[in-house]
């Protein structure tokens, strides 16, 4: 299987493109190519662009900020090729600021590999969201009957820092159009993924963040691995 990695970075973060392209090649499966592109404005138009031109069979959007586990084109391609799936995803660790593990089961994080044939399907990335994009992407797919998969250990590092990729007011804007576009599925795909607003973590008794008005479907806890998806409702 081939596969794409494609890259939006900046030039003042080009010290961190270096960290993440060293962990690109450190891969003990490598990929067929590697697309970087100058993400100062039209993001998710250069993303549609570099995937409708990439070779590979499959493509990775990938953060440079972040580092990738040396087995994780090994194991996603397998986990993608034995079972079939159109999106594969794992665990996320966090890395910086501070080292907490994310876990998913039923929705997988923004940096997940995809086959090219389902973003074709879907039409792409909406040029309009700036910010949750991969989320309503990834969301679209599972609409369009994508199969997905999780493996469960952690080999995507997530860098956490002052200059992740987001702003409050790019995300008030891009929250506003994901939540009109899901206006009328938002009750049926919350039910679907088995998450309800006002939910609360059973370990901690943090309140799931709804930083979506209800469209985040991956609504979790991560005050600790055993911690997601064990939810109880509270009165609000």
């Amino acid at each position: 299987m081939k596969v794409s990695i494609i890259i939006p970075t900046m030039e003042e973060r080009k010290e961190m493109l270096k960290e993440a392209l060293v962990s690109i090649c450190d891969q003990t499966v490598q990929p067929s190519e590697i697309i970087v592109f100058n993400g100062d404005k039209d993001v998710k138009k250069k993303l549609n662009e570099s995937i409708a031109k990439s070779i590979g069979d499959a493509f990775l959007v990938f953060c440079d900020d972040d580092e990738l586990e040396p087995t994780y084109i090994e194991q996603t391609t397998n986990v993608m090729e034995e079972r079939g799936a159109d999106i594969v995803g794992t665990w996320i660790r966090n890395f910086g600021d501070d080292t907490k593990i994310h876990g998913f089961t039923k929705f997988p994080p923004g940096t997940s590999l995809t086959r090219k044939s389902i973003w074709k399907k879907v039409g792409g990335y909406d040029i309009r969201i700036k910010l949750g994009g991969d989320y309503d992407f990834f969301t679209m797919c599972k609409q369009s009957g994508a199969k997905i998969e999780i493996i469960p250990q952690p080999l995507l590092n997530y860098r956490r820092h002052p200059h992740n990729w987001s702003s409050k007011e790019s995300w008030e804007e891009s929250n506003k159009i994901i939540h009109q576009k899901y206006k009328k599925q938002r009750d049926k795909a919350i039910e679907d993924y088995g998450f309800k607003l006002g939910y609360h973590c059973q370990q901690c008794g943090k309140r799931i963040p709804d930083w979506t008005s209800g469209i985040d479907l991956r609504r979790q806890c991560f005050c600790s691995p055993k911690c997601y998806e064990q939810f109880t409702q509270k009165d609000k």
